[in-house]
């Protein structure tokens, strides 16, 4: 069920990711919608969804999976959002990934009653999705002065 990331972008700190879909298609906003009602903690909102509460202009349509950054055991996040949820099989688009972290703190910030990812968690996230366009203007808005 946990698989070591991708191209080895995150560091030794991300114990594992986990990608999730459904047996029938789902959008990932209505699991977006699942996670706003039960608000577990220690869990942010990370990824496309993230970047735009980061970066307002951010550029992207639609939402192409939900990025989940998890600061505590995950084996049954995936089951709360939505009990069909699977693990992904090989070649499958995942419609949620999991990202559990290690760390003293989570880094994590509340707003709106939501949990958001740091911006650094964020832009692997970009990177993991190949979103090499939006990551380059997320980090350039990252480095304007505030």
């Amino acid at each position: 069920f946990f698989f070591q990331a991708e191209d080895g972008i995150r560091d030794y700190k991300v114990t594992g990711v986990q990608t999730c879909a459904l047996p029938i298609c789902a959008d990932p906003q209505r699991l977006l919608e699942r996670l706003k009602q039960r608000c577990p903690p220690g869990v942010a909102i990370g990824g496309v969804i993230a970047a735009r509460h980061w970066h307002p202009d951010f550029d992207l349509d639609g939402i192409p999976r939900l990025d989940l950054s998890v600061h505590r055991p995950a084996e049954d996040l995936a089951k709360q959002l939505h009990p069909a949820l699977i693990p992904a099989p090989s070649g499958v688009p995942p419609i949620l990934v999991l990202h559990t972290l290690i760390r003293a703190e989570s880094l994590f910030v509340g707003t709106e009653g939501l949990l958001w990812a740091d911006p650094a968690e964020v832009l692997l996230d970009l990177q993991e999705l190949r979103l090499e366009v939006q990551g380059e203007e997320f980090t350039q808005f990252l480095r304007r002065p505030r």
